[in-house]
């Protein structure tokens, strides 16, 4: 998944295009490999695992480590028929998180960039990000841009908005399992009721070249897999991938501590919950959110608080070639405002 630098632009593939041609610049972050920019998204759209933000360098199974000097890349595509030019790229990072809020980012660093015309840019951020003990060296990333004449709308909303996109993932160690904690804020100007649900997909998927050609390509490409019944993708079907839903079954993750805590900022520009909700529901009406899984807690929030959720993944017996992809969600009135998502390899 190696990408090409600032001044190497390469022409888009034109077929994944859905839409008619904009004679304006057309940014887009994508929030998975078939995203042309249509926004909002639907209720139930796993949109925080963007493959177009890449971290490096990473451990064996994907992740980041704490204390090194990470470089953070972000794939920045311009659908329109005019370029975009002085475009700013934003990245952040952020403690490991649910729903997300600009009070929770901090700014590693931001770049100036043109995008072609029906083209894109990788753009490596200026700076280096060093995870700390503080989040465990787990991805939470932000990355989002915005130029005169294509302006962002909705800043850290990737469900909202085609200029931004959220990295939220950890593998497991497999042989001990993961202890995440995670904070979950409120995007809403009103107290508001939110639930954690969680669903999980076992994945069987043919290995061999993989191992030793991009692990952390091979992560991120289970982290942003569906339920079962999607068509997949070349790269999905190259993997002989078996897609399986066992979120009834009891995998041991436990929901084992919550609290609330004052938010160390506070964002004065909050949404309104009911027209969050609308323009969400527009996009699929008929959605039933007990998809996004059985539900492990809940809390009410405030803009001042955020809750402090402990989760607990158990190591799962799987055979070579197999994974569990464990989804948390944030939901509000049955509507996902954020997630995390954990993959647990085969342990040996």
């Amino acid at each position: 998944m190696q990408g090409h630098s600032d001044d190497e632009p390469r022409p888009m593939d034109e077929g994944k295009r859905e839409e008619p041609p904009k004679y304006t610049p057309y940014l887009n972050i994508r929030y998975d490999v078939a995203d042309t920019g249509a926004r909002p998204l639907a209720p139930g759209t796993v949109f925080w695992v963007s493959p177009d933000i890449l971290v490096s360098p990473t451990d064996a199974y994907g992740n980041v480590q704490v204390g090194t000097n990470v470089t953070v890349q972000a794939h920045v595509l311009n659908w329109g028929l005019a370029p975009a030019i002085a475009v700013n790229v934003e990245f952040y990072w952020l403690n490991p998180a649910l729903g997300i809020t600009p009070a929770n980012g901090n700014l590693i660093g931001s770049k100036l960039v043109t995008v072609p015309a029906l083209n894109y840019v990788d753009v490596i951020c200026p700076k280096t990000w060093t995870p700390t003990f503080v989040n465990g060296g787990h991805e939470c990333l932000i990355v989002q841009c915005t130029c005169p004449q294509d302006p962002i709308t909705a800043p850290f909303l990737p469900a909202l908005d085609r200029h931004v996109a959220q990295r939220n993932i950890t593998v497991t160690q497999p042989q001990q399992g993961q202890k995440l904690q995670l904070s979950a804020s409120s995007l809403f100007h009103s107290e508001q009721s939110f639930a954690l649900q969680l669903s999980s997909l076992l994945v069987q998927c043919r290995l061999e070249g993989w191992e030793k050609e991009d692990v952390a390509g091979l992560m991120s490409l289970l982290a942003n897999l569906h339920s079962p019944g999607r068509v997949l993708t070349k790269m999905e079907r190259r993997l002989k991938l078996r897609v399986q839903d066992v979120t009834e079954k009891d995998l041991g993750v436990r929901l084992t501590g919550m609290a609330q805590a004052d938010l160390p900022r506070i964002e004065e520009k909050q949404l309104d919950f009911g027209h969050y909700i609308q323009q969400r529901a527009v996009c699929n009406p008929d959605f039933r959110p007990e998809t996004l899984g059985k539900v492990l807690g809940e809390f009410s929030l405030t803009p001042q608080l955020m809750s402090v959720v402990d989760i607990e993944i158990p190591p799962t017996k799987l055979r070579r070639g197999q994974f569990i992809v464990h989804r948390l969600t944030q939901t509000a009135s049955g509507c996902d405002v954020g997630g995390y998502t954990v993959v647990v390899p085969a342990g040996g």
